[in-house]
């Protein structure tokens, strides 16, 4: 199975190879062996699908689905708040996990919430980023910043390239991502989207990415001979920022790098 393989094609333009799906999608298969494949219907052009792919498209909740699922969440929930809910996001899974999961703690918030017209998820993403407009200007810079950082380096991003590219500590970051940034997988030593949605909410309203850029470029290029992610990616942003000298001497073998590489990881540097 290859869910959201859409994801894969995107990651791919930004580090200019050809996505791995293409030549899966192409191989022969022994008999009764399918590929399941989930993307986004306006993307599927995209894809080189074999002759006889079999289409399905993917509806919202039925009843009995909603039922499962708002159950997973609230407790005592009536007939007819559940049939609510499927009414004013068309049973929309993912809109409900942040409705549910990431803003309100009973039925009845949820519901106030998403009256009288529904919500979409930008408009979910939009409330609790707008959140940060009641903080300081400096504060918003910083957090704006964040934003556009978290856009440009490719995922799952180690924590430290984060604090060590913004003016976010590990409290700092834990705290953003609780408050504002809904969509980000917070985890130990990686921060992750947990969606693709969130990620194009934020590209397309997160302006201006010099500042971020050149300070990634700056970390990455700091770390280029300890750390596997600096050193997978450093020419991106010393590409994007043009700095040609560095990029000279960022051209090293396997005997420059500190750390120890596996044989893939190995051949990828090469």
């Amino acid at each position: 199975m290859l869910d959201a393989v859409d994801n894969s094609y995107s990651a791919s333009e930004v580090l200019g190879d050809t996505c791995f799906a293409d030549k899966l999608l192409k191989i022969t298969l022994p008999e009764n062996i399918s590929i399941l494949v989930t993307s986004r219907t306006e993307r599927l052009e995209n894809f080189e699908l074999p002759y006889g792919t079999t289409m399905i498209k993917l509806e919202g909740f039925n009843k009995e689905e909603q039922r499962n699922y708002i159950d997973m969440f609230y407790e005592n929930v009536s007939d007819f708040q559940c049939e609510e809910v499927k009414k004013l996001n068309s049973g929309n899974p993912r809109v409900q996990y942040y409705v549910f999961s990431k803003i309100f703690d009973t039925i009845e918030e949820a519901l106030q919430y998403l009256n009288p017209n529904g919500k979409d998820l930008n408009g979910i993403f939009k409330k609790a980023i707008k959140k940060i407009d009641t903080r300081i200007t400096s504060e918003i810079i910083s957090f704006e910043e964040l934003c556009r950082s978290l856009v440009e380096l490719p995922r799952p991003i180690p924590v430290d390239i984060i604090t060590s590219s913004t003016d976010y500590n590990i409290e700092k970051l834990e705290s953003a991502c609780s408050e504002y940034l809904i969509g980000i997988y917070f985890g130990n030593v990686i921060i992750t989207f947990r969606d693709k949605d969130f990620e194009n909410y934020l590209k397309t309203t997160i302006k201006n990415g010099e500042l971020a850029i050149t300070k990634i470029a700056g970390t990455l290029y700091n770390k280029q001979f300890d750390d596997y992610y600096s050193i997978k990616y450093l020419h991106i942003f010393l590409e994007k920022t043009q700095k040609l000298n560095e990029i000279l001497d960022s051209i090293y073998t396997i005997n420059n790098i500190n750390i120890s590489l596996i044989e893939d990881e190995k051949n990828e540097i090469i």
